[in-house]
């Protein structure tokens, strides 16, 4: 894959990921949940900023915030997507992938194109993060080698 087709996916990745959260189906009526929903995007991207540093310890904590959201929630929807890129920003290909499949199945059985597109994302930011995305030349020495 060319350098330009990862960054066009990159780009359209976040572009739709990044209306994600706004997109889903809340899990109860606004009025009912308002502040601690609130509270908890807060806290997520609170978390989020604080994967910058510590990745690992903030998806760990983001891993033990879910059970506070509802199922398929925007709340659920915004953890698991931030955690998914916490864990691939960690070096966790492994476990970026089980969040970008369980947003894969989301977004499969509830028909939610943002879930979807979640799992791209999470999913772009693993191969970018794996490292070297540029095709060898001919030229190159170390294309030769097995």
């Amino acid at each position: 894959m060319s350098r330009r087709a990862i960054g066009t996916l990159l780009c359209a990745a976040v572009l739709v990921g990044a209306g994600a959260p706004a997109l889903a189906q809340p899990s109860a009526p606004a009025s009912a949940v308002a502040s601690p929903a609130i509270d908890l995007m807060r806290r997520i991207a609170e978390l989020e900023h604080e994967g910058d540093s510590r990745p690992r310890k903030a998806a760990d904590t983001l891993a033990g915030m879910e059970s506070a959201t509802g199922p398929f929630s925007a709340e659920r929807l915004e953890l698991l997507t931030v955690r998914g890129l916490l864990l691939a920003m960690a070096s966790e290909p492994e476990a970026a992938e089980q969040i970008a499949q369980a947003l894969d199945d989301w977004g499969r059985v509830r028909d939610t194109p943002d879930a979807l597109a979640a799992a791209l994302l999470v999913r772009a930011r693993a191969l970018a993060q794996r490292g070297n995305l540029r095709r060898p030349t001919r030229w190159s020495p170390k294309a030769w080698r097995a």
